[in-house]
């Protein structure tokens, strides 16, 4: 895979590309000290969505049992649009992920369960990946993490009284248009901002026109002779 071609002692992050951008470099953030996790998780808001509460992550637990989502109902959601890791903890991630999607082969049941959700949310709650050599696995909540995964909060599901703007109604937004964490530092990476589309949109054009924008360099010119050119430039 592409991790085959980072060094031993990199780090990654797998990202759902659509709907991610960045305000600050998470990857400066991150504890790479050798006692620190060298995995790591981001769950949705868990006000608004548990895996007993939400049809869709119950529904892809069901492959493995109807028990199944039951015994994890209380359980945040972690979303597998976000995953950081060291190379070596990711390498043993996704060779964990192929060899569950190999053996349960959800996608072939009558349900047709295809999200790759429901593997990383099973093999997390069973404490499977926490069993890989070397893997020391743990899951921020949402808005305490370096991705603040935000879409949940205006979902279509979600009771009206339990949702609104997110300056006013759930305060993360500031008057920059920044998103925040609960503590009230910028979020390092927002996931699922379309979720939020009218609010963030504007935000996310002003990073987007600040990193595309092509910056004017100064070049220096080179000393000529009376002949021309130097010809040891």
């Amino acid at each position: 895979t592409w991790l085959s071609f980072y060094e031993p002692t990199s780090w990654g992050f797998i990202f759902d590309f659509r709907d991610t951008f960045f305000q600050l470099d998470p990857m400066t953030l991150v504890d790479r000290s050798p006692k620190a996790k060298n995995l790591h998780f981001f769950a949705e808001n868990r006000k608004v969505k548990t895996v007993g509460n939400c049809i869709f992550n119950s529904g892809w637990l069901r492959c493995w049992g109807k028990d199944v989502p039951k015994k994890y109902s209380n359980n945040s959601v972690v979303c597998s649009g976000s995953t950081l890791g060291s190379v070596a903890a990711l390498k043993q991630y996704t060779e964990r992920m192929v060899k569950e999607m190999d053996k349960q082969k959800c996608h072939m049941t009558p349900a047709r369960t295809e999200s790759d959700q429901g593997y990383h949310n099973y093999l997390y709650d069973t404490g499977e990946f926490a069993k890989l050599p070397g893997v020391k696995v743990t899951h921020h909540e949402q808005g305490y993490g370096l991705v603040n995964t935000i879409g949940a909060m205006n979902g279509f599901r979600v009771p009206a009284h339990m949702k609104g703007p997110l300056d006013t109604f759930w305060k993360i937004k500031d008057e920059d248009g920044y998103i925040l964490d609960y503590d009230g530092k910028k979020s390092a990476v927002v996931h699922q901002w379309d979720r939020f589309h009218k609010e963030c949109v504007l935000l996310f054009l002003l990073i987007l026109d600040d990193r595309c924008r092509p910056r004017r360099v100064r070049v220096a010119r080179r000393p000529r002779t009376r002949f021309g050119p130097s010809p040891n430039l």
